[in-house]
């Protein structure tokens, strides 16, 4: 059912009786949403399920890994996600269209624009009219100046009835909108909004409050937090950032917190604290300090790249926590590829991007032929590849591209490979320590090499 396949021409799709034309690449919600079909959606990456929709006939191609939000009977059912969905050849869907969206698409101007931290901007924006919200949710937001260009952002306080909005926008790499936020003057420029979109918000419950926020996954937990002032339930909001010139709102937060009418702990945790420097909060990741600040029954809000949500979601449930009191939004660390401009595809791999995924299978070698040898190959073996990966990461850094790769299968032999030759090093280890000949090899590798 689900395949990869090469770059095709416009592929039709019939949405309940509908013809639409489904370009190469896009996504099956972007080109109903371009052809004018009110086709529900939330998030549009993976991420909420509110695209569920039943592929009748024909194939597609998923752009991510569904299973984790899909039930086992919803994939024996075919139903899919439509926006990480693309069709290969003729398909037809059928998807519920009688509930009318929730969203609004106001118009409005950036009255604000305020740097928090070096990547992150608090965008300020006045729509013609309130845009009723809850605190958490998120808004799709387009500028005058990057037509076709949109990009979600939570709202970072709660809804308003003067039509004010506030966003906190963090500039990712090759970023067109965040950039133009973080690096652009704004003021006055002409904004539409659409929304609100989402389903991250606080349940009603007199539990405990876990709060996890990495960069600008903070703006939601900050309005879901103003908005439920008066509530008696403990909070602890933990907010993770590298350096301490990253953490911002503290005021804000400090504020919050002495108006709570019950326990509130925030925890500021820095990954990257230079050395030497006087920071004498808690260090490395956040995600490694929920166990220790988690209360039992707690509900988890957590906020941030999906990395960090992820490695959250985990932990929370190896401790018990069940997934029904785990509320996450996860943001993106890029732009997502179905919403890149024109000519913004990705480039084709050279043979260089294809052979930097065998450089384990060389170094493995290396290791192999080291041991084998023996004697002093062994240390010099194993600092030689100890410096090969700190050197080759530090003088390298790391390698952010997404070349496209026609030739997959050659990815998924190198896969494969792997296995064997892990085998084969733990074997020439095991062989090197043990008392005896283990199944001739050493004699047959004598015989082969003339090598004792």
């Amino acid at each position: 059912m689900f395949a990869l396949s090469a770059r095709r021409a416009a592929a039709p799709a019939e949405v309940n009786g509908q013809m639409i034309e489904v370009e190469a690449e896009e996504s099956i919600l972007q080109a109903a949403l371009r052809q004018g079909i009110d086709f529900p959606y939330s998030c549009r990456v993976g991420g909420c399920g509110t695209c569920k929709c039943r592929l009748i006939e024909g194939e597609v191609k998923e752009l991510t890994e569904t299973g984790y939000l899909l039930t086992a009977e919803e994939i024996a059912g075919r139903t899919i996600l439509a926006c990480q969905a693309v069709p290969r050849g003729k398909i037809r869907l059928q998807v519920d269209l009688s509930r009318p969206p929730a969203r609004q698409t106001l118009h409005g101007k950036v009255v604000g624009q305020q740097k928090l931290t070096d990547d992150i901007t608090r965008l300020e924006v006045q729509v013609e009219q309130a845009l009723p919200y809850k605190a958490g949710q998120y808004a799709e937001l387009c500028l005058a100046g990057l037509p076709g260009i949109r990009r979600n952002y939570s709202f970072a306080t709660p809804s308003t009835p003067d039509g004010r909005l506030i966003f906190f926008v963090r500039k990712v790499p090759g970023g067109l909108f965040s950039s133009r936020v973080n690096d652009g003057a704004l003021l006055g420029e002409e904004v539409e909004v659409q929304g609100p979109l989402g389903d991250f918000f606080l349940r009603p419950s007199d539990a405990p409050i876990l709060m996890v926020a990495g960069g600008s996954g903070l703006a939601p937990l900050l309005a879901i937090l103003r908005e439920a002032e008066g509530v008696e339930r403990p909070v602890t909001l933990l907010f993770g950032a590298r350096q301490e010139a990253d953490l911002y709102a503290l005021e804000e937060i400090h504020a919050l917190a002495s108006r709570w009418k019950a326990p509130f702990l925030f925890v500021p945790v820095l990954s990257e604290p230079p050395e030497g420097a006087l920071w004498a909060g808690e260090r490395g990741m956040v995600t490694e300090k929920i166990v220790a600040f988690h209360q039992d029954g707690a509900h988890a809000y957590l906020c941030g790249p999906p990395a960090m949500v992820d490695r959250a979601e985990l932990l929370l449930r190896e401790r018990g926590v069940p997934r029904s009191q785990i509320y996450a939004d996860r943001f993106l660390a890029g732009p997502p590829a179905s919403e890149r401009p024109a000519g913004a595809e990705k480039t084709p791999a050279m043979f260089t991007d294809y052979l930097k995924f065998f450089l384990f299978h060389f170094i493995g070698l290396l290791s192999v032929l080291a041991i084998l040898v023996g004697g002093p190959s062994v240390t010099v073996g194993l600092i030689g590849v100890v410096l090969a990966y700190v050197l080759g990461d530090a003088l390298l850094g790391e390698d952010l591209s997404t070349p496209h790769y026609r030739r997959p299968e050659i990815l998924t032999a190198q896969l494969w490979m792997a296995l064997p030759l892990l085998t084969m090093v733990v074997f020439s280890a095991l062989w090197s320590v043990s008392p005896g000949d283990v199944l001739g090899f050493g004699a047959w590798l004598g015989d082969l090499t003339g090598h004792d």
